[in-house]
């Protein structure tokens, strides 16, 4: 998938946005990844309003790990930052030493006066779900919601130490019987 910015459509190239959308739109998730949640999913361009949060030039992402409904772990990421950070952080917003892609922060951020609000709000859309991520943005004291996730950066970056990959996965509890289906569905077609 392709992000392209527009800040001021002026000096804004449209020829190269639309290569690079095209080339977007053929990738297929489900077939290069194995992400069998976007298979025949018709593939789609999604333009929103540019958002900044101050005088920086990226947002701060507040996401929340969620299993059965329930939030239980969150980090905080600058993860488009010049110098990346993630920050993990329990439903107390006490710090977990755990580490994915991003080193932590030398000092961890504080917690945001908006936590129980979102947390709320992420057991909200969570609900259903035996996993997802919630993800939020928080612009002038505002929460914007960005997205749910079934793949946490693709599936593919593992969690440091291992025991919270281990942990997280006894947090999962799928249903037996739609499970099965599922599976046979997915691979009969």
């Amino acid at each position: 998938n392709s992000v392209i910015i527009c800040k001021d459509k002026s000096t804004f190239d449209f020829d190269e946005a639309k290569k690079k959308l095209d080339n977007s739109l053929k990738k297929d998730f489900w077939k290069s990844e194995r992400q069998w949640a976007y298979k025949n999913i018709p593939r789609r361009i999604i333009a929103e309003k540019y958002m900044k949060n101050g005088e920086d030039d990226y947002l701060t992402d507040y996401k929340f790990f969620c299993f059965g409904g329930e939030p239980k772990i969150m980090y905080v990421s600058k993860d488009k930052a010049i110098n990346p950070t993630t920050d993990f952080f329990d439903m107390d917003y006490s710090p977990i030493p755990i580490m994915s892609r991003d080193p932590n922060s030398a000092v961890p951020p504080q917690k945001p006066k908006q936590f129980e609000k979102m947390k709320e709000l992420a057991h909200i859309l969570s609900d259903g779900y035996p996993h997802v991520r919630v993800d939020f943005y928080i612009i002038n004291d505002l929460i914007y919601f960005g997205e749910l996730t079934m793949y946490h950066n693709s599936g593919l970056i593992p969690f440091k130490p291992q025991e919270w990959e281990e942990k997280m996965g006894e947090w999962i509890k799928l249903p037996e019987k739609s499970r099965g289906e599922a599976v046979r569905k997915v691979t009969a077609e």
